[in-house]
């Protein structure tokens, strides 16, 4: 039985969360105002947004009983805030008493901001009724949009226009396009009519041109001017034999800068190995797991040679800065070569599986070595297909991937010594050899536990 004589203390509660959130909005619009006209005495502030949130809270309440007043409300508040615009902009309000320059009201753009804001309020104070939770999530995202207006004005001010376009392009391919895109594999004549599934190998383009936006962004938040080791760690992201060509131009144009050329490159294959990993990971996890020790000793072997080839780089600060400008910013949502990457892809898929269906296991991995002359996510993106759909055990994916590895590490190396001279590389193959020794032993181990 209720006792009449205990309060519910709920409301009670509830209105006081609306008054506080009405009241942190309201101090940062105060706050922002007086930035803007130190002695303006006029405009909406901590009372303002304080009583705002408090009529939203008092409209929920009383919509529990007569359900129209909560849009009602809604309505009332967006007709005087459309009443205070139209009367700050009549002519003959300032041709009677033109205000003090201090006390001149906000500008548009900030008045459209605090109007808003306040519509906001007022709905996030109905919201606390039902789902407190959610309105205080709300509120702190309002007051931080409304905080952040200087740190959003200068990065808008920095992006460039091609970042904008790409960016866009990113969200329409990832949100549009790829769902549009039918899964079901191609009806293709045996042995190729699981092979070509349009969807991944949409997805497969994107993720080369997502990867390659990821480096673009990096390259801009954190400069190039923080040496060849940060333009070899961003560019391992997008093409590690990219990196490599590039670093062995600048050792061959600046011979005082091959130390930190090689490392560079060799950095850029670590990070490689860490997108292999991460790639495979993504489309099947057991054969990533399997992946990863071998993968992390290659890249400690990797890091340890690239911190060996470099002790006095102090000394070359200043013309290490001048060669950060190797890897030069492009577009930052390219399609063109990552088109190329699914041409190859879908050339891989379609040979590993003949290759498999024909000649074995050995066929398998000899597409794997061709492959990893060209390019390695390829083959690693098949080989984690065909070992998740059951057409190869775990230690078949392993192997293809390593091979193409292997090859793949020995175009780099061979690159490095034509276009770089000799000195770069030697010290690029040197890096070379000590991951894969070290990758190969670990991967020795692991297949030597898992036989025994």
């Amino acid at each position: 039985m209720n006792n009449p004589f205990v309060l519910d203390l709920r409301p009670a509660w509830e209105a006081a969360v609306a008054l506080g959130l009405g009241a942190l909005v309201g101090i940062e619009r105060e706050h922002a105002r007086i930035e803007n006209a130190p002695s303006a005495s006029t405009g909406k502030g901590v009372r303002s947004f304080s009583l705002i949130t408090l009529l939203g809270y008092a409209a929920a309440l009383l919509g529990e009983t007569v359900p129209g007043i909560p849009l009602l409300v809604i309505l009332a508040l967006g007709a005087l805030l459309s009443a205070g615009h139209l009367r700050s902009r009549l002519p003959a309000a300032s041709t009677i008493s033109p205000l003090p320059h201090g006390d001149r009201p906000e500008p548009a753009s900030d008045e459209i901001s605090t109007d808003a804001a306040a519509l906001l309020m007022l709905v996030l104070g109905m919201l606390v009724r039902s789902a407190l939770g959610v309105a205080v999530l709300l509120s702190l995202l309002c007051a931080l949009i409304l905080i952040s207006k200087p740190w959003l004005k200068r990065f808008a001010a920095s992006l460039r226009r091609a970042e904008l376009t790409g960016t866009l392009q990113l969200l329409l391919a990832f949100l549009i396009l790829l769902p549009l895109v039918p899964s079901r594999p191609l009806p293709l004549p045996s042995p190729l009519d699981d092979v070509i599934n349009p969807r991944s190998i949409v997805l497969f383009v994107l993720l080369i041109a997502a990867v390659g936006y990821a480096g673009y962004v990096l390259t801009r938040l954190f400069g190039a001017q923080r040496g060849l080791g940060l333009a070899g760690l961003v560019g391992g992201l997008t093409s590690s034999t990219a990196v490599t060509l590039a670093m062995a131009e600048r050792a061959r144009s600046q011979p005082a800068l091959v130390a930190h050329a090689a490392q560079a490159a060799l950095l850029a294959c670590a990070v490689m190995m860490a997108r292999i990993v991460l790639i495979t990971a993504i489309v099947f996890r057991p054969l990533g797991l399997r992946l990863l020790w071998p993968a992390l000793a290659m890249a400690a072997g990797y890091l340890v040679a690239g911190i060996l080839l470099v002790r006095r780089k102090s000394t070359e600060s200043t013309m290490a800065q001048e060669a950060t400008t190797a890897v030069p910013l492009s577009n930052p949502f390219e399609l063109g070569p990552a088109f190329k990457f699914g041409l190859l892809y879908v050339v891989v898929l379609v040979l590993s599986k003949i290759a498999r269906t024909y000649l074995g296991v050995r066929g398998f991995l000899l597409a794997a070595a061709v492959a990893g002359l060209a390019d390695v996510d390829s083959i690693t993106i098949a080989a984690a297909r065909l070992t998740s759909a059951g057409n190869e055990p775990l230690y078949v994916g392993v192997g293809a991937i390593w091979v193409a590895i292997a090859s793949n590490t020995l175009v780099k190396a061979t690159l490095a010594w034509i276009s770089g001279g000799s000195d770069y590389g030697r010290r690029v193959a040197g890096g070379h050899g000590l991951a894969l020794v070290l990758g190969a032993a670990v991967l020795a181990v692991l297949w030597f536990l898992t036989k025994s």
